[in-house]
């Protein structure tokens, strides 16, 4: 099962205040909405995500990505 790092959790806190600001509530659910089929996708399929390539560079392959874009994010990231 995927577990998100204390920094992700962190993350999706800013992300949602983010959104509350800047857009519509109905918008903000939308984007939470999404990010929880992410984790919920990584979770059942752990291999289903890339390894972030600046963290294989350093020969750690534990974590995985699942791009997202709804307004500039870049990734989630999950351990592995």
């Amino acid at each position: 099962m995927a577990q998100l790092t204390d920094g992700a959790a962190d993350d999706l806190v800013e992300i949602v205040d983010f959104f509350s600001r800047q857009d519509t509530p109905g918008r903000t659910e939308h984007v939470l909405k999404r990010i929880g089929q992410a984790f919920q996708s990584l979770s059942a399929f752990p291999e289903h995500g890339s390894c972030p390539r600046e963290l294989l560079d350093f020969g750690v392959r534990e974590y995985r990505q699942l791009l997202f874009n709804p307004n500039g994010f870049r990734r989630l990231m999950a351990p592995h």
